[in-house]
């Protein structure tokens, strides 16, 4: 319930109209003040909402990724020290990749690994940076989000869920 006062400007000269006032006035200024403190808590209620719905977006894309990976794509590359006469299929390297996003990692990108025709013990820059592509594009193709390759300051790659 509010007392709305009528003053005429005689009164305002009245030392009790401008205690009043000045009462109103702080009255004021606390709900003001009380006001913009719940505004100020409601925006970080909402922002912690939309990150905790951001992150069980980016689960669940990540868990459908992993759970699908057999089933979509796929890609040959070649080891060029483990096993290189051997031409591996991608499903369980885009697994692994796509398990440490999950835990809110990147990880390391062996830098033996490459995408040619033939074997090769040293293989060429072009032939590592297309095995990194074609993961790149084929995690992009199983979660909608491209992830972030980086070269780190020792020269070695690492991949990031962006």
């Amino acid at each position: 319930r509010h007392n709305i006062i009528m003053m005429s400007e005689d009164n305002l000269e009245d030392p009790s109209s401008n205690r009043m006032l000045e009462s109103l006035k702080q009255s004021f200024d606390i709900k003001i003040d009380t006001l913009s403190r719940q505004f100020e808590g409601l925006n970080d209620e909402m922002s912690t909402l939309k990150t905790n719905v951001e992150h069980g977006a980016k689960m669940r894309s990540l868990e459908w990724a992993i759970d699908n990976v057999t089933k979509y794509g796929g890609f040959k590359y070649r080891h060029a020290k483990v096993e290189p006469n051997t031409i591996y299929e991608s499903p369980e390297f885009v697994r692994s990749v796509l398990i440490w996003f999950r835990k809110g990692q990147g990880t390391f990108i062996d830098e033996h690994i490459y995408i040619s025709d033939r074997r090769w013990e040293y293989p060429s820059e072009v032939e590592k940076e297309a095995f990194r592509n074609t993961l790149s594009e084929q995690i992009f193709q199983l979660t909608g989000q491209e992830p972030r390759i980086v070269k780190k300051d020792n020269g070695r790659f690492a991949i990031h869920y962006s």
